[in-house]
């Protein structure tokens, strides 16, 4: 733990950009090892790129979470969204990648990706997240992405669409 201290001079303990590194990892790892492939339905730019995934990855940015990277070319000013699709068959590059940067390694993870402007996802409640946080359902205050998702890119901002799920009977 490193110790900082706030503008009243308390002191307050923070954990360590490399402890909190190690505890990403860990958690993808984790997760990795019990994810089972979902279905979702995709269509970028109107190509239905529908299918069963065990990952799916709106990015912006080429690294994601514990700087790992998955879409080397990624640019966010270019005004598209970076779209990386991960199967069953990928599992073993995802934990290999995972595996060496808990040794400290720069990793690029092959995947395959798509550009597109204007992307529309629906997912019944696969685990979401925005920035390193956990999406939540308002509606339910569940974790997981439920309903139709649109994200339009644009040259200096992003748009998020989400429309609420309607009770079920």
């Amino acid at each position: 733990m490193v110790e900082s201290a706030d503008e009243g001079g308390s002191s307050i303990e923070l954990p360590a950009a490399e402890e909190e590194l190690e505890r990403d990892l860990l958690l993808w790892t984790q997760l990795l090892r019990h994810a089972k492939p979902e279905h979702h339905q995709i269509r970028l730019d109107g190509r239905d790129l529908s299918g069963d995934y065990l990952l799916v990855e709106v990015m912006n940015t080429p690294t994601l979470g514990p700087r790992l990277q998955l879409a080397a070319n990624a640019d966010p000013t270019d005004g598209l969204v970076d779209l990386v699709l991960a199967e069953e068959k990928h599992r073993r590059a995802l934990e290999d990648a995972l595996r060496r940067r808990l040794k400290g390694e720069d990793v690029t993870v092959e995947l395959p990706q798509t550009r597109g402007r204007e992307l529309e996802l629906i997912s019944d409640g696969a685990v979401a997240h925005i920035d390193g946080k956990l999406w939540e359902d308002g509606s339910r205050g569940e974790a997981g992405l439920r309903g139709p998702l649109t994200v339009s890119l644009h040259r200096h901002g992003v748009t998020l669409w989400v429309t609420p799920r309607r009770p079920g009977p």
